[in-house]
């Protein structure tokens, strides 16, 4: 028997995964730049994200981004029941928007790091 896929189930996939390099290069250049590595001071621009580092360190940030995304998922998973196209746009406009944050992160990095 062929298993029926969830609709969403790749949009999701995709928006978890760039979440998750989002948190990654957002820690490496967070310690980079905190231990002197970088010749420019790179600093979490989200104000909560913030709050949340000086208050539980990386393992805090890494926790609340975390329940963020699962949290946009399931959102997008509500809308999904009455229009199914918007949910995957939202998960597809939020995964390019992250991954523009990444590649930021990563222009960062290597434009100072040499």
């Amino acid at each position: 028997m062929k298993r029926k896929r969830w609709s969403m189930e790749t949009p999701a996939s995709w928006f978890l995964l760039a979440a998750t390099l989002d948190a990654v290069f957002t820690y490496i250049a967070l310690r980079m730049s905190a231990m002197g590595n970088l010749p420019i001071r790179i600093v979490e621009s989200n104000p909560i994200a913030v709050w949340v580092l000086d208050r539980w360190g990386y393992q805090g940030m890494f926790v609340f981004k975390g329940i963020m995304s699962v949290f946009v998922v399931l959102i997008a998973s509500v809308i999904h029941f009455y229009r199914p196209v918007v949910a995957r746009l939202l998960l597809w406009g939020g995964t390019l928007v992250i991954a523009l944050v990444v590649a930021h992160t990563v222009r960062l990095m290597v434009a100072h790091r040499f």
